[in-house]
């Protein structure tokens, strides 16, 4: 079974525990399982799931963490985990650094947003799944209102990938802007739209529900679950009404 959990809500400080329990009540995996973490960063949700009792690995686009000529090594140094077990990935071609059949269970987190080759992505993870193995996914969907996540500019997430240049320049004009984002509303306004087109993807959850399926062979998006073993504000207005 390979699962795509689509939220609304970003991670905080208790996405292992969440994702540790959707790793059992989703996956149908028990702690021990091997999970990776895909868009790892520094690590810190590997360490966190360590320490819940999963035998739990890392990847991410080593030029990410570029500072100086050894990009992996300084990435690795600074790690919140054993750097053993961070891998980068190779962008060209694009292949996971794990052989087949790795894995019990590959989770990511706001991670899809940005990515523009899911379906390369979507690919490598059900080559180094396990048969029987699953993909949990958590990123804010393309129905996130009113603002975008990242930038905080409104209706980003609904109207990619397709959003004029003034749209970008009225916001800024009006001061809305990420805390301590450097220069004039001007430079504000071309560094957000590039962003925009570089940076973000948003797919409809029925263009994910189709790549999904026809990778992994099904799809599923649970937001029940997610609403009821989640925290955060979103999780607990959504509570308070009836639900499907």
């Amino acid at each position: 079974m390979e699962t795509i959990v689509d939220t609304t809500n970003s991670m905080n400080r208790s996405a292992a525990d969440f994702l540790a329990g959707a790793i059992k009540d989703l996956g149908g995996k028990e702690t021990g399982a091997k999970v990776l973490d895909f868009g790892c960063g520094n690590g810190g949700l590997v360490s966190s799931l360590l320490d819940r009792g999963f035998d739990a690995f890392g990847c991410d686009l080593d030029n990410k963490f570029w500072n100086g000529n050894d990009v992996t090594g300084h990435w690795q140094a600074h790690a919140l985990t054993d750097p053993a077990r961070l891998g980068a990935i190779q962008a060209r071609p694009y292949r996971l650094p794990f052989a087949d059949g790795t894995f019990d269970v590959v989770v990511s987190t706001s991670v899809l947003e940005h990515a523009q080759n899911k379906e390369e992505i979507f690919t490598e993870i059900h080559r180094v799944l396990k048969p029987g193995g699953c993909s949990i996914h958590i990123l804010p969907s393309k129905w996130y209102l009113p603002l975008e996540p990242h930038i905080f500019v409104p209706l980003l997430n609904f109207l990619w990938p397709h959003c004029p240049s003034w749209w970008f320049k009225l916001w800024a004009f009006l001061g809305v802007k990420v805390p301590g984002q450097p220069g004039t509303w001007r430079d504000i306004a071309r560094w957000n739209e590039w962003y925009f087109r570089t940076g973000l993807s948003y797919w409809t959850p029925g263009a994910l529900r189709q790549l999904s399926r026809r990778v992994f062979g099904n799809y599923s998006a649970p937001r029940t679950y997610f609403m009821q073993a989640s925290e955060g504000k979103a999780s607990a207005i959504g509570r308070r009404f009836p639900s499907r």
